[in-house]
């Protein structure tokens, strides 16, 4: 039985004594309902009190029943009231223990702020790429929300440096602002950058004069929801076809078909050799869409004669089950996501 369910049967029972004893006073000494009451609770409380009115025989004998049975009931009340209000506090404490210590043993993971309307729809789709996630947001509300779903988090301002180090942000990846107040996004990037000066940091704008504040602050992607809002459904209706093979390449777990972006680390195994000669066509069934280059510039539909170098980002399409093969022999750990790339 747990401590709140014992407090609540203690509860009840003492709500029947007081009314037992209230209504045995009226009987027996035929009292008023305001000295049997008074004369029940400070028998039940033993403060000490004199009688109201002078006892009868029966009226001694019952008080001593209510002694016996309600003193007991009143000392248990108290012990059940301290245990829940202990345990609680003990659970609390060791809740909270635990996830700090979860906390700190994360590392490379990525620091989202604002667990809102933008928030909750980008933890999941970071999530199941396994990408470590830790949330930060300022709704104790929200807290319950993140227990459910599991991701660990910390209840702040994610204006506050002091909150983002609880959230790890010196062994983070990147960081996430996605809080619903420009400025709050502007003043989390730049408090972010300050903190760690290699992190990679994405916020969240809504419009072209937020875009411009936040790259200068230190933002190194911005998105503006209304924008790519605007521009998806602009998509949906020019070119439906095309925007549904990107909804099922990126969106939908039963489609074998998957896009990603794999970096070419100095220890690849396929390196300083021609797209022709790599195998990745013939070997892996995978397309490579374009390869950024180290300087930014982006070539579309390589050639087969264009050559895979260290620094170089390959963009490849195929089934998903392949896709983990080729980053292998690009020099990436097996995995997806961020855990992929040095951000």
């Amino acid at each position: 039985m747990t401590s709140l369910a014992r407090l609540l049967i203690a509860l009840g029972v003492s709500q029947v004594i007081l009314f037992a004893g209230v209504t045995g006073f009226m009987l027996i000494e035929k009292w008023g309902f305001v000295d049997s009451l008074y004369m029940t609770l400070i028998t039940l409380t033993t403060v000490g009190f004199g009688e109201v009115h002078q006892l009868s025989r029966t009226g001694q004998i019952f008080t001593i029943g209510l002694i016996i049975v309600g003193v007991g009931t009143v000392f248990y009340i108290f012990a059940a009231i301290n245990t829940y209000i202990f345990e609680g506090h003990i659970q609390a404490l060791l809740e909270k223990r635990k996830l700090e210590k979860r906390i700190q043993a994360t590392k490379g993971h990525l620091v989202l702020c604002g667990y809102g309307r933008i928030g909750s729809m980008v933890a999941p789709m970071l999530a199941e790429t396994g990408v470590p996630l830790v949330v930060v947001d300022n709704d104790p509300q929200h807290a319950e929300a993140l227990e459910t779903v599991g991701y660990p988090y910390v209840i702040g301002e994610a204006t506050d440096e002091v909150v983002l180090e609880r959230a790890g942000l010196g062994r983070a990846k990147g960081l996430i602002s996605c809080l619903p107040s420009a400025a709050n996004n502007l003043y989390v990037t730049m408090t972010a950058r300050e903190l760690k000066s290699d992190l990679f940091i994405l916020a969240r704008a809504d419009d072209e004069r937020d875009e411009k504040r936040l790259r200068k602050a230190g933002a190194d992607q911005v998105v503006l929801p209304n924008r790519l809002g605007a521009r998806r459904m602009a998509m949906a209706v020019l070119r439906p076809t095309v925007t549904d093979f990107i909804d099922q390449t990126f969106h939908d777990p039963s489609f074998n078909l998957q896009m990603e972006e794999l970096p070419v680390r100095p220890e690849a195994t396929l390196k300083d050799v021609t797209l022709l000669d790599s195998g990745i066509r013939q070997n892996l069934d995978l397309i490579v869409v374009a390869i950024k280059k180290p300087d930014g510039t982006m070539q579309y539909n390589p050639p087969s004669t264009a050559r895979i170098e260290v620094g170089d980002t390959l963009i490849a399409l195929g089934p998903k089950t392949n896709l983990p093969r080729l980053g292998e022999l690009l020099g990436n750990p097996r995995a997806t996501g961020i855990n992929q790339f040095k951000l």
